[in-house]
């Protein structure tokens, strides 16, 4: 009997390796093998551990916040990216009373539209979800509120 165990055990020393282990079955069918992880789409994969052979999901979850107005969805991504950089919408009363809304970087600073001067300042870039300028008219501009004095 020893020298049965023996020879078992010796071809697993001489090579330095270890038991063939199963690899695990992902709920999607993908075969992994013990300890590793593998992604089976942009937001979702599964890991299987190598002591006690159980499948744990993998979900990457995407953040709520986005720091731009136009983001793109890439189908090799699983979260939404803004390919445009930062950026903020600028909504306004242009000079001639028009109602605008401009699309502005956030490394632009601060960008005039004529006498309206607008800001992606991240203290104030998002009200409900979405990223919005903080624009202020320019002194002496016919869309700032006159000042009145009471006597």
């Amino acid at each position: 009997m020893f020298s049965f165990i023996l020879l078992f055990i010796a071809p697993q020393l001489v090579y330095g390796r270890s038991p063939v282990s199963s690899p695990c079955t992902c709920t999607d069918g993908t075969q992994v093998p013990p300890g590793e992880q593998i992604m089976v789409s942009p937001c979702h994969g599964c890991y299987c551990d190598e002591k006690t052979h159980t499948v744990f999901p993998i979900i990457i979850m995407c953040s709520p916040v986005i720091n731009c107005v136009d983001p793109q969805n890439d189908p090799d991504k699983c979260c939404p990216t803004c390919s445009n950089g930062e950026n903020c919408l600028a909504s306004f009363i242009d000079d001639n009373g028009e109602k605008k809304s401009k699309i502005i970087l956030v490394n632009d600073g601060e960008v005039e539209f004529g006498s309206i001067k607008c800001q992606c300042d991240k203290s104030h870039m998002y009200h409900g979800g979405e990223p919005k300028a903080y624009c202020t008219p320019q002194p002496g501009d016919k869309n700032e509120a006159p000042v009145i004095q009471l006597l």
